[in-house]
């Protein structure tokens, strides 16, 4: 289990993408509430760089899922 990545999206709520063995999870995760938002059928991999809050690698991953460009 680890954090593959991690994205600020308000003051308290925080996007994860989670590594459980061979499966990644994109969590939702706020205060009193963690959610499964999606998992990934592809996983994505990630530099370390990438990986670090506010680095921006991971937030233009998800830009790019979401317009299906590719980073």
């Amino acid at each position: 289990l680890r954090i593959v990545g991690a994205l600020s999206v308000g003051p308290r709520e925080r996007l994860l993408l989670v590594q459980v063995g061979e499966t990644q999870l994109l969590m939702g995760v706020a205060p009193g509430r963690i959610s499964r938002l999606l998992t990934l059928s592809t996983p994505v991999e990630l530099d370390e760089g990438e990986a670090q809050v506010g680095s921006g690698g991971f937030a233009k991953l998800l830009r790019a899922a979401q317009g299906g460009k590719t980073p």
